[in-house]
């Protein structure tokens, strides 16, 4: 009886620490990043490179090994390098992935020097205070139809969008992504599930158009959603998607999957 509460104190210890994993800094260094959060939301800010330089984005991605193996990074795989997207000031962000551990760190950057200033703490659905993603559902009424519409935050690439009219209602999807070429009349979307599994909508129109944002082209999709994919889509997160042959890595999963909650029940 001892053996086994040993055995699963020790369980518990491992589970706990494998969990804390993304949020502890490697102690291998000359220096340490502490854990914070300096900005409201700051774990789920989106980084992107439009607007900035070819030279400051190899500037940035040159650096970054050297920089980082100060504070014990020596392997790790950069995944998104660049600025916080809509924002008034220039702030810097890495997101790396520790090869040695498999963890996953999102590391603030200095605006001036670029050096890293402290990884940034993870959030979970407990840390967002009640209600705060279903009062971002934006609602609009159309006196002549008597149409209510609900709209969730773009949470670029995907945002969803609800109608109600009289006893009717129906969810809609709107999702993009973008490909270095133009394919005009193609068909089929597919999501792939944290949980390994997909949902295939092999018949749905795609739209395609110029980058308004950036080089290539914008290939857009908007359809109404089942509800057996209702269902799927606010129980897993979205981890990937794919336009006709063009495919796009979705971050905020859990954000889209809890907009999509507060949209269904409106």
């Amino acid at each position: 009886m001892k053996n086994l509460k040993k055995q699963v104190t020790t369980m518990l210890i491992l589970m706990l620490a494998f969990n804390l994993s993304a949020q502890i800094a490697p102690t291998t260094g000359r220096k340490t990043l502490e854990v914070e959060q300096k900005v409201e939301q700051e774990y789920f800010r989106v980084v992107t490179t439009d607007g900035l330089s070819q030279d400051l984005i190899d500037y940035l991605y040159n650096g970054m090994p050297k920089k980082l193996a100060k504070y014990g990074f020596s392997d790790f795989t950069i995944e998104e390098l660049g600025k916080i997207d809509k924002t008034d000031d220039l702030i810097f962000q890495v997101n790396i992935l520790d090869n040695t551990t498999g963890s996953k760190f999102k590391i603030r950057l200095s605006m001036l020097t670029k050096k890293p200033q402290y990884i940034i703490k993870e959030m979970k659905v407990e840390d967002f205070a009640e209600g705060y993603f279903c009062n971002q559902i934006d609602k609009k009424e159309d006196k002549f139809s008597e149409t209510i519409t609900f709209t969730s935050p773009s949470l670029n690439p995907i945002s969803f969008v609800k109608t109600v009219t009289g006893k009717q209602s129906h969810i809609y999807i709107d999702v993009n992504t973008t490909g270095a070429t133009a394919s005009a009349g193609r068909k089929g979307v597919i999501f792939l599930l944290e949980d390994g599994s997909k949902i295939n909508k092999p018949k749905v129109d795609i739209k395609v158009s110029i980058n308004p944002n950036g080089s290539g082209f914008l290939y857009r999709a908007f359809f109404e959603l089942d509800k057996e994919v209702i269902e799927k889509l606010t129980q897993k997160n979205i981890t990937d998607i794919r336009l006709f042959v063009y495919d796009r890595e979705i971050k905020d999963g859990f954000k889209i999957k809890e907009f999509l909650k507060c949209v269904k029940e409106k």
